[in-house]
């Protein structure tokens, strides 16, 4: 047993070492299922690009400025109209507020489907702490619950 985890063991800092020396190869989880897709980093970022332009429902940052503090001045000033029109109160204000210790940027990433022919990307848009993320949450419960 203690044989089998130093094998492990080699076989893994072997590939960390592989890994860190082909910044070409690209390690992801998959969609649908236990495992991972090892292979070119390119084809990735050529189908995640494709997907980008086609949707054009996203953009990739590329001036050094970081949009999350327009993002949450406005839900501020959104909330604070709110409250000043009198359609919430400054408590459900306070709820909706974002948290600033983990306050992030939504962001775009993609995960093979190796269960398909061309392995496509499934589109994932993480942005659980994103400025908007408890007033979509507030909106979805309205709707939801008339």
């Amino acid at each position: 047993m203690y044989r089998h985890a130093q094998r492990e063991h080699k076989l893994v800092k072997h590939l960390q070492q592989l890994l860190q020396s082909r910044p070409d190869i690209i390690v992801l989880p998959i969609d649908k299922g236990k495992g991972f897709y090892i292979g070119s980093r390119a084809s990735i970022e050529y189908k995640t690009q494709e997907y980008m332009d086609k949707t054009e429902a996203y953009k990739e940052i590329t001036d050094g400025r970081c949009p999350l503090a327009d993002s949450l001045r406005a839900v501020q000033t959104l909330l604070d109209y709110l409250v000043k029109q009198k359609t919430i109160t400054k408590r459900q204000r306070n709820k909706l507020s974002p948290n600033l210790n983990n306050l992030e940027l939504a962001h775009l990433h993609t995960l093979p489907k190796t269960h398909k022919t061309g392995i496509p990307l499934r589109p994932i848009v993480a942005g659980i702490h994103a400025p908007v993320s408890l007033i979509s949450k507030f909106l979805n419960n309205l709707c939801n619950h008339p």
